[in-house]
């Protein structure tokens, strides 16, 4: 018997035998596999190699908790998968990068039974994207549920919906042996679920069915697995016996961007040859952009300084510009 509550996931910790009768899940729902899944191995979607030596644990993100003093989101599921995506941005790209779980569990379908894991990855690569938790953050001191799941705006809405244009996530399924999971730890940090949490000492081990969603982000090779969790404390040593439930290589890269030609010329046929993104979200700091029948070229820090920001503006010759418009730019 599955029961979707907080409170007995949290007593399980204390009581783990419980889980002989019942699991009890913090908002894991697990998924069957299906005939269609990409499996790692298969070569179904182009993967490069990370971190050949598999270890991720001086990526991790900022410290966030799934639970406030008055709501536990029931949200591993998007915790987990923001987690993955944030350190791929830093590995990747150097950018450190902090997404919104409100946004994410939202906009996928967590309720207070929670959500699957492969439901979140698709709802986010192929419909919502994503957006800052700047952009749409929660106070852990006093949002209820109705408060956190409220519907999200349409400007925000249509802000990580313009994501997908920037970027492509695919994933692909690990098979939980240990060989498989250290080549997958290459090429991403591993989207998990396991049993949550049993622990003996300085490791946790595996005492019932899958009942949460966390993060891998590296081993000590027939020692213990590094967990990144949503729960305090964050990093956790697992069990090299651990027994992990799904298991996910996450992979996200950005597109070859093409311009919306009829766009740019119709900003400079009302005389704009500079564009500036003043919305402080989604990684903007008042970038300029030169305005071209070609495209948008940004311009240093030096080259503003050159031009005079202020005598663009006084001149009409620059206007701001949102978020929003400003990716509507892209096709």
């Amino acid at each position: 018997m599955i029961i979707h509550n907080a409170k007995l996931f949290k007593l399980m910790q204390f009581l783990p035998w419980l889980s002989k009768i019942f699991t009890a899940t913090d908002g894991y729902i697990e998924e069957k596999e299906k005939g269609t899944d990409y499996w790692m191995g298969q070569q179904k979607i182009v993967k490069q190699v990370l971190r050949e030596d598999g270890q991720w644990l001086n990526f991790t993100p900022l410290d966030e908790l799934q639970a406030g003093r008055r709501v536990d989101t029931m949200g591993c599921t998007g915790y987990a998968f923001n987690n993955v995506k944030e350190m791929l941005s830093k590995v990747i790209w150097d950018l450190t990068t902090n997404d919104s779980d409100r946004y994410t569990n939202k906009v996928t379908g967590t309720t207070s039974r929670g959500n699957g894991m492969v439901n979140v990855m698709d709802k986010v690569r192929k419909n919502y994207g994503w957006v800052s938790e700047e952009t749409y953050p929660w106070d852990r001191n006093t949002f209820t549920w109705a408060k956190y799941y409220s519907t999200v705006p349409q400007k925000i809405l249509l802000t990580g919906q313009a994501k997908l244009k920037e970027y492509v996530l695919n994933y692909e399924r690990v098979p939980t042996n240990v060989s498989l999971m250290k080549e997958g730890l290459k090429y991403s940090p591993l989207y998990v679920a396991g049993f949550a949490w049993y622990r003996q000492g300085e490791l946790y081990r595996s005492y019932g069915k899958a009942n949460h969603a966390f993060t891998i982000v590296g081993y000590v090779d027939g020692s213990h697995w590094w967990a990144y969790d949503s729960y305090s404390p964050h990093l956790k040593k697992l069990a090299w016996d651990y027994k992990f439930g799904a298991c996910f290589v996450i992979t996200i890269n950005k597109k070859d961007k093409e311009f919306d030609i009829a766009k740019l010329e119709h900003l400079l046929k009302r005389g704009y040859e500079y564009i500036m993104r003043v919305e402080k979200i989604n990684g903007a700091s008042g970038q300029v952009y030169r305005v071209t029948k070609a495209g948008l070229v940004e311009l240093s820090e030096q080259e503003k300084k050159e031009i005079g920001i202020r005598a663009l503006h006084d001149k009409a010759d620059l206007t701001g510009i949102s978020e929003l418009d400003f990716t509507n730019l892209y096709k």
